[in-house]
């Protein structure tokens, strides 16, 4: 799992974690990172505040759990 961290939407830290055992993870941080502000319907509100989100997007055809485990999986 490759995921930024941080409470600050302007600069995160990208951190890896990867699982290395039944109940053990080994977790690589990749340093500072910043993004391209998310705007529109779906992006950061501007005045800083918690927007209510709305429906859910829909894929046009649902992908199975199993499938989108196969997809995401490393050899």
């Amino acid at each position: 799992l490759v995921i930024p961290v941080g409470d600050d939407p302007d600069l995160q830290r990208l951190l890896k974690v990867t699982r290395t055992g039944a109940a053990t993870y080994s977790e690589e941080d990749f340093g500072g990172v910043r993004f391209v502000p998310l705007i529109g319907e779906q992006g950061w509100p501007e005045n800083g505040t918690v927007t209510e989100v709305g429906r859910p997007l829909r894929h046009p055809h649902p992908i199975s759990l199993p499938d989108m485990i196969a997809a995401a999986a490393e050899p």
